[in-house]
């Protein structure tokens, strides 16, 4: 099984260094991915319906006349730099980019920081919100929902990330 595992990561990674053409059109690339890398995976799997269907619904999309038809790899990357487009990306892969308007969600205490991690962890997530608060140019907006579930669903209400209230009494602080 761990063989099967690592046939499949080597595989992917094959596969995406081998196709790092941002001009790429994204259809030509999806249906390469999906021949050479998920095929096997997602016949293989039947609790990978929901992937199976989100592929579909992706792939669709792509085609002629399809609401994403004609995109490429970079831009479906959010690398184009259209303004019209909303670019989802992690706290990671948003060191160095700038956007007018950042959304932040899941500001939850728990999950940001780690209810799980030592003070080493800690500081670098303290360290990734920050690079995620300072992506904005004009507005950044937070979110929490004030509580976290865990994946036996149980809910534990710990209300919003200790670094969002960092952040809001120090912008308190400034304006008194």
């Amino acid at each position: 099984m761990i063989l099967t595992g690592m046939t499949h990561k080597v595989r992917l990674l094959r596969f995406l260094l081998s196709h790092r053409i941002p001009d790429l059109p994204l259809r030509d690339w999806l249906t390469a991915f999906r021949r050479e890398c998920l095929r096997s995976i997602l016949d293989a799997d039947s609790t990978l319906r929901d992937e199976r269907a989100a592929l579909a619904t992706l792939s669709a999309a792509c085609e002629v006349h399809g609401a994403i038809d004609g995109w490429t790899v970079a831009v479906f990357g959010g690398q184009g730099g259209a303004p019209d487009h909303l670019n989802l990306i992690t706290l990671h892969s948003a060191k160095g980019q700038e956007f007018r308007l950042v959304i932040m969600m899941g500001m939850d205490q728990g999950k940001i920081p780690d209810w799980r991690v030592g003070e080493l962890e800690r500081r670098e997530q303290r360290r990734l919100f920050y690079v995620g608060l300072s992506r904005a140019k004009e507005e950044v907006h937070m979110t929490y929902s004030g509580w976290r579930e865990n994946r036996y669903g149980r809910r534990f209400h710990d209300g919003p990330s200790e670094f969002l209230i960092e952040v809001r009494d120090r912008l308190h602080d400034a304006e008194a």
